[in-house]
Formats: structure tokens, sequence, C-alpha cells
């Protein structure tokens, strides 16, 4: 009887449940107090964080770009750049300062929190958005502009 319960869970689930999947840079690190939350090295005391979904047709890709180094990082708000696998952009809103430009002093953060939609086969998403590219411009430490960028997968 259990058995019967369970498979017909699953059969619900794999019929009525919305898609769901989630981004990953394979091979960064983790902070282990925000597990979903991958790290990846910009420069010296400079990193950015990424942390990207999709529930149904809706995306949300969050960037954050963390200063431990000494020297100011200076942010001209600009729109994440969003590229899936095949190399077309997706078109993205996204909620910025509003502010000409953002000095992030040492030990501070600052977000960017876009919101995305992909097309839906079924109930599974095609392809092409199984990665995702996705670059922050706008950074700059020293008058250089930084590269804040992930490929990341999806799962």
């Amino acid at each position: 009887m259990k058995n019967l319960v369970a498979l017909v869970f699953i059969v619900i689930c794999a019929t009525a449940c919305d898609p769901i999947l989630f981004y990953s840079i394979p091979g960064s690190r983790t902070p282990p107090a925000e597990d979903a939350w991958y790290a990846v090295p910009v420069t010296q005391g400079v990193e950015a964080r990424f942390h990207a979904y999709i529930f149904t047709i809706h995306g949300q890709i969050d960037v954050q770009v963390v200063n431990n180094s000494p020297s100011t990082v200076a942010f001209r708000p600009t729109a994440t750049v969003l590229v899936a696998g095949d190399g077309s952009q997706l078109p993205a809103k996204c909620e910025l300062p509003n502010e000409p430009q953002v000095s992030i002093a040492t030990g501070q953060t600052v977000t960017v929190r876009c919101t995305f939609e992909v097309p839906l086969r079924g109930r599974t998403y095609e392809p092409p958005f199984k990665t995702l590219t996705v670059r922050q411009p706008g950074v700059s430490m020293d008058g250089k502009p930084l590269d804040i960028v992930a490929h990341m997968v999806g799962s």
C-alpha cells in the first residue's frame, strides 16, 4: 500500500507541479551561510556572488559585488546582461540604485536584482536556457573596469 501511495504522489507531482530550474556555477566557492549563492573571485579582495533560478517562466538573477580590498570599488548602475546557451540575450528588468555612481567601500556590498522570462516547452525548459552567462558591467576599481562574469548551469 505504501508503494502505491508513493507512486500516486510521484505521478501527481510529475503532472501538476510547476517546473523549476536552479543555476549553479561548477567549481565555484559557495559561502557556507548562503548555500544558494555562488562566489567567483574577481580581483584581489573583490568577489562576485551569483544566485539564479527560473520558476515556471519567471527567472530571477541576483548579482552581488563584495569589496574586501583596501580600495574603493565604483559601480555605475548598469543592467545585468544575461545570455542564454544559444547566444541570445535575454531581456531583463533590473533593480538598480538611483544614483549615477555608487562607491563600494571596504567591507561593503552592492546587489543588482533582475527578473526575466523564458519560454516553457511542456513541463521542461528548452536547451538554450540550461546554461546562462551572466555579466555585470559598470564595476571598476582604480579606474579600471572589472570583469564580473559567471557561466551558470541549470539543474
